[in-house]
């Protein structure tokens, strides 16, 4: 402390003179840091809108493609056709006739 007191002039003008200088100073780096923080602010609202618009685009595609999911692979109600409903006797008769050999081939084997 006292080398400061030693290296400080004793008039007061010169003190304020000093004080003055500090102060423009310090209000300066305060300017600048203000500036700053303002820009990164501006950047951060910047990043959260964007990330916003591609969060926004990235739920609207999710729902196309659910959609489109449901339309291709989902349950639908088939109906046949007097055409679809012969034909598919055709396959009826021929596990019917499988049925019935398996079910002469399990007699023959118990006799």
């Amino acid at each position: 402390m006292n080398e400061i007191n030693n290296t400080l002039p004793d008039n007061v003008e010169e003190l304020k003179k000093i004080i003055e200088s500090i102060s423009s100073t310090y209000e300066y780096s305060i300017s600048l840091k203000e500036e700053e923080l303002a820009k990164e602010r501006l950047g951060k609202e910047r990043a959260d809108f964007e990330l916003n618009e591609v969060l926004e685009k990235y739920k609207k595609l999710e729902d196309k493609y659910n959609y489109l999911q449901k339309l291709f692979f989902g349950r639908r109600s088939e109906k046949l056709r007097e055409e679809d409903e012969l034909q598919g006797r055709l396959f009826n008769e021929i596990e019917t006739i499988g049925e019935k050999s398996g079910a002469d081939c399990a007699t023959e084997e118990t006799a």
